[in-house]
């Protein structure tokens, strides 16, 4: 992941991850996962669900990628939707 990826989420005050939102009573790994979540919906929907173009972005094995979407509780059938309601 490059900073580049990343600048939307950083300088978006509406975000997930605001500062509103970015306090105490998160553990780190919970932030971790909220921003990895964030972070990976918006590419996959960027990328019009294409998962090949996604798995190139982020270097990893397509085996790798779905452990991490399903870890991340990502509904992959919901996001599909989404595209196509437009």
């Amino acid at each position: 992941i490059q900073r580049s990826d990343l600048e939307a989420f950083l300088v978006a005050p509406t975000e997930l991850l605001s500062n509103e939102r970015l306090d105490r009573r998160h553990e780190l790994d919970e932030l971790r996962q909220m921003l990895d979540r964030q972070y990976l919906t918006r590419l996959f929907l960027d990328l019009g669900g294409d998962l090949e173009r996604m798995r190139k972005k982020l270097g990893v094995k397509r085996t790798w990628l779905y452990v991490w979407l399903r870890r991340l509780g990502i509904d992959l059938k919901a996001l599909r939707a989404r595209l196509e309601e437009g």
